[in-house]
């Protein structure tokens, strides 16, 4: 999803009003090929949960969020699991999952 002049607000803890000239989102990594056809310039950011970040009134550039929860499985043995997650997933989701699917010993 490719938006201009989007609002921040919902999408940061604080609920700071925050406007980007260009917002896009997207779920799946092919859509990042979508990029090539705006002007997007060297000035960007990419959101993430809006949780550790304090955003300007006015961001001038592209914000780009990725929205994709998936966890896949890398590697798995008897003691040991390797696991990836997107980075649209919630940190406290992620933990969650991982609790209730018995995997201990979180590490990053």
């Amino acid at each position: 999803m490719f938006k201009l002049k989007f609002s921040l607000r919902n999408l940061n803890k604080f609920q700071i009003e925050s406007v980007t000239d260009k917002y896009f989102s997207f779920t799946e990594n092919e859509e990042l090929s979508l990029l090539k056809n705006y002007e997007l310039g060297n000035n960007y950011l990419i959101l993430g949960g809006g949780s550790n970040i304090l955003l300007p009134c006015e961001f001038n550039g592209v914000v780009i969020q990725p929205k994709s929860q998936k966890i896949q499985i890398i590697e798995q043995s008897k003691h040991r699991i390797i696991v990836r997650s997107d980075a649209g997933l919630d940190w406290d989701e992620f933990v969650a999952i991982t609790i209730k699917r018995g995997w201990q010993g979180l590490e990053i």
